[in-house]
């Protein structure tokens, strides 16, 4: 399946790794290296996730972390929509 990360995400992403950056360079980038990783895949298991909070979505937790990521999936072009990843303690930003 192909997998599309949307700009919003992208922007989680960056987000993401300024935080843990502040900390530790060397823990930010594996922490995107796992999301990157899960992401990935998502997109040869895409039903591995669970019912998410927003309608018509999904979310799959990283493993060994509390980010989350929240997926659409679009039958007809066989694509994977990655729409947001949130630390599980963030409040979804989008409906």
């Amino acid at each position: 399946m192909k997998v599309v990360i949307d700009d919003a995400s992208l922007g989680d992403l960056a987000a993401t790794y300024v935080w843990i950056a502040n900390d530790s360079p060397d823990a930010a980038a594996a922490m995107l290296e796992r999301i990157f990783q899960a992401i990935e895949r998502l997109g040869r298991m895409p039903n591995i996730g669970h019912t998410g909070r927003a309608k018509d979505t999904l979310e799959w937790v990283v493993s060994g972390s509390s980010y989350v990521i929240v997926y659409e999936i679009d039958r007809t072009s066989d694509t994977l929509i990655v729409i947001g990843i949130f630390a599980g303690s963030q409040e979804l930003r989008r409906p």
